[in-house]
Order: structure tokens, then sequence, then C-alpha cells
């Protein structure tokens, strides 16, 4: 059989499919909706189903068994949602990740389904949907799904071998014949941004959150900590990237809570999340504690606590409320052109700026290491000295007796299993104890006392008198660092780089950052 004639039986095997589906429940009602670009979800999945039948008959060919019909029926109910998930309407949220479960929800409704159909309708989004799929055929039709959508987005609407018009009506073709990339964006972020340009939005929204933090964090927090103003943060630049982050986080995933307490307990737990997060992540990277909170009460390990829990709960309760939505509506004013150029300078200069501190922390980390490596090399050398003078001041006769004792301790070794043979064999005869038995504790103690009496009295040199000497033979090592590289002693005050807190101590060089900043 020819691949023309395989694929006309196919495509008609599928036809026959569907328009019983349509029969017994609301397929038809997919030809409405528009799943990619301008191909409708009847489109779609009438693709997948052709797809996954084509991907069938070769795995067939090889000898590996597929349960046509579920592979055919679970195919063309994948996307058995039924809405339009472009619509801004809260429902739509998250669509990528949810729609499965609601079509799954909708085809048990209108059908009877086997295990194997459920699978593929509820898997068929892996890995967006964690758990990946548990049947050959719903392994099928997760590939062939990912393969038409590819299609369809990068090539336009798919041409129907067998002919049949599967166009959108007049009113929606209009509706989503402008649409773009970002708009796509926004509508599958439920409406949680700019429509005209989403990602610009979020940029801009992010850097202000950022700069929002730094200022916080560099007068209030600096006021707290210094009595004066400091320039906080790891970035050169006036941000502070986590508060850009929960600040995100926490407009995407909160803004649609209704309820105040309830926003307020849920944003003080992202916030908290995502601060223990990016902590401990620092601390495995860097060797670094950037923060610890374990002066506070109710503190998790010094990553977080209750009181700046709390502190970012309400502040991410008023982005929900009032900050985000009154900064969009401010964005949503200006020209998109102007929207877009900004957010590309500011994720220019973030970047630019995360490069440049990054090279700084490298820099101080070298600097560590070199001084570090020159104080344990020091070490050595006055261990070694303070070895070859104790040895060049222990006499003859003392290295006699250490000899003598040995060979004296080997004896008594000896004589010791004598003694525990002797009183083993008495208990299992029960026989009375030798006498010399009784006397071994005597006879040991006389033993030891002539080991001890055989070592000679001789001066010990003192090790603390020669390391001290040693020390004071070479200078401590300078650090030359300058003062965008000790800025991070000065940003973060309760910084902690266990690999090196001793070359610190040593070198005062915290001490000698807070003063250069105090100028």
């Amino acid at each position: 059989m020819s691949d023309a004639v395989r694929a006309e039986k196919i495509a008609h095997e599928v036809d026959d499919a569907a328009r019983q589906l349509a029969q017994a429940g609301r397929l038809d009602l997919t030809r409405e909706f528009i799943q990619h670009g301008d191909v409708t979800v009847y489109a779609h999945v009438t693709s997948v189903a052709r797809t996954s039948l084509s991907f069938a008959e070769r795995l067939g060919r090889v000898g590996v068994s597929i349960d046509r019909a579920s592979l055919l029926r679970g195919a063309l109910l994948h996307d058995y949602f039924l809405y339009d998930w472009h619509d801004p309407d809260p429902s739509h949220r998250l669509h990528g990740f949810r729609h499965p479960f609601f079509a799954l929800a909708r085809a048990e409704e209108d059908f009877e389904l086997t295990s194997r159909e459920r699978n593929i309708i509820v898997r068929h989004m892996f890995p967006l949907v964690p758990v990946p799929p548990t049947c050959r055929e719903a392994w099928i039709v997760c590939l062939a799904d990912k393969w038409c959508a590819l299609r369809e987005t990068v090539a336009g609407r798919l041409p129907r071998k067998d002919g049949a018009d599967d166009s959108v009506s007049k009113a929606s073709s209009e509706k989503r014949r402008g649409q773009t990339v970002e708009t796509a964006i926004d509508m599958a972020l439920g409406g949680a941004t700019l429509a005209a340009c989403p990602l610009s939005a979020l940029v801009l929204s992010f850097a202000f959150y950022g700069f929002c933090g730094w200022a916080w964090e560099s007068t209030v927090c600096a006021m707290l900590n210094h009595g004066r103003f400091a320039n906080s943060g790891f970035l050169l630049g006036p941000c502070c990237p986590i508060y850009g982050v929960g600040g995100i986080a926490c407009w995407l995933l909160l803004r649609g809570i209704p309820d105040a307490s309830s926003q307020f307990v849920a944003a003080a737990l992202v916030c908290s999340v995502i601060e223990y997060s990016v902590g401990a992540l620092l601390e495995k990277t860097t060797g670094a504690r950037f923060w610890d909170y374990s002066h506070l009460p109710f503190n998790l390990h010094g990553r977080i606590c209750l009181y700046w829990a709390c502190a970012f709960g309400l502040g991410a309760l008023c982005i929900c409320r009032l900050v985000e939505p009154a900064l969009l509506g401010l964005l949503g004013h200006l020209p998109v052109l102007i929207v877009r150029l900004s957010a590309f300078i500011a994720a220019v200069a973030m970047m630019v700026d995360a490069a440049c501190s990054l090279a700084s922390w490298r820099r101080l980390s070298d600097q560590l290491e070199r001084v570090r490596a020159d104080l344990a090399d020091r070490i050595n050398e006055s261990l070694a000295d303070a070895s070859d003078s104790m040895l060049e001041r222990i006499p003859d006769s003392a290295i006699d007796s250490v000899a003598q004792t040995h060979v004296r301790s080997r004896a008594v070794n000896a004589w010791l299993a004598e003694l525990g043979d002797a009183a083993l064999d008495a208990l299992r005869e029960k026989a009375s104890m030798p006498t010399f038995i009784a006397d071994g504790a005597r006879g040991l103690a006389l033993a030891a006392r002539r080991v001890a009496d055989a070592a000679p009295s001789m001066p010990r040199p003192s090790l603390s008198r020669r390391l001290a000497g040693k020390r004071m033979s070479r200078p401590v090592p300078s650090v030359s660092l300058s003062r965008r590289d000790l800025r991070f002693f000065n940003a973060f005050p309760r910084l902690r780089i266990n690999r090196y807190e001793g070359v610190i101590r040593a070198t005062n060089l915290r001490d000698r950052a807070h003063e250069l900043f105090r100028r």
C-alpha cells in the first residue's frame, strides 16, 4: 500500500470517528475555538489523531501492539475542554497546565471512557503535567500533539489531506488575525499584564519592584544596621532582584484571591518560600550566607523568620491590590514603542550589572583564596620548623630510653597474656587462683614504674613560642581589592563566607570595609 493510499485511509478513519463523537457529544463545538494561530481546536485534534495513527502503524510494522480504538478516541478528545482559552477569563489562567483536567471532566460527562483514553487525555501535556503517561497510546498522542503544535505555530495552518473545510467563522477569524506572540503570552497568563506588550510590562514591573526593594534595604534597613545610607544588594545598580522575583510571583499567583486576609497569608508563604530557596541556593553555589535571621525569634535555619514574612506579605498584598494595577494602568497609557524600548534598556542594564557584580564577587573570592593558601603555607612552615627544633633538642639517651621502653612494653604484653590464660584455665577448672596471678597487679605496677623511670627528663620547646616567632618573621598577606569589591561587606552587614572567615578575621577585612564606607 502506497503512502498516499495509507494517508487517505487514515484520514477517512479519523473523520468517521470524529463524526460519531460529534453526534454523541459536543465535538463540533471545537470548530468555534482557536488552538494555535488561526487553527481551530477541531483541526488540531483531527491532525493529532492522523499523526498518532501514522505513528501506530509504523510501530505495528516492528511488532509493537497498539490499542487503535483507544488511541483514536483519546487523540480526538485530548483537547475536549470546550472553551476559547484566548479569552481573558480568570478561569482560563494557566491554561497549559490545567486544560487536560478540564478536557477529561468534559469528556467523562459525554462519553464512557476506557482507562487508556483517560490516560491519553490527562497526560498529553507532559512534562507541563509532571506525571508522565503510563501507556503506549498516551505516549504516542503526547508526542503527536507536540509535533502538530509545533507545525501549526511555525508553519501556520496545516492543510487538510481530505480536503475538508475547517475554517473558522468570519468574526472569529477577524478577532484572531492580528494576534501576536506577545498577545498569546498575555492570554496564557490570564490577562495579568498588558496585552500589547506583556513581556515588556513584566520586565518593567520587575525592575520597579527591584528598585523599591533596593530603596528599602538601602535606607530603612541600612539605618537600622549602620546608622547611615548603604548601597545594599548584590548588584551595583539600584536593584535587588529578589524583590522583583517576589513581587512578580505574588502578582501572577495571588491576584485572583478575593479575601484580603487569605491573600496576605498566601503572600507571606510565597515570599518565605522564595527567600528560603534563594538563600539556600546562594549558600550552595557561593558558600556565603548573605543574610541571617538567627538573632530574631521564630526563624527557620536563619534564612527566613516570622517578622519579615509578615512584612513581605503586607508588601505583596499592596502589590496585588494597589501597586501593580496602577503600574499597568500607567504603562497602558504610554506608547507601546516607549514601553518596549524602556524594558529593553532595563533588561540590558540589569544583565550588564549582574555580569560586573559577579566579576567583583569572583575577584573577592580569588583574593581570599590566595590569602588563605598563603596563611596555610606559613602555618605548615612554622610547624615544620617547630618539629625540627624539637628533634634537635632530644638527647640520645632519650632515644635509647624509648627503644628500651618499647622492648619492655612487649615483654609486659606477653606476661599479661600468660596471666590471662592462666586465669581462664583456673576459672574453667574451678580451681583456686594461682598466687602469681594475685601478685600480677603489683608486678604490673612495678613494671610500669620502671618504664616511667627509664625516660630521662629533657627540655620541651614551646610550640606556641616558635609559631609566634615565625608569624613575626613574615608580614600578614595583603589583600588588593577595590571599593567595588569590598562593598559586599557594606551591602550585607551579616555576610558570612564560611570558607574564608578565618582569613577575613586575620586581615581585618570586614572592619576595613566598614571603615572605608564610613568615610
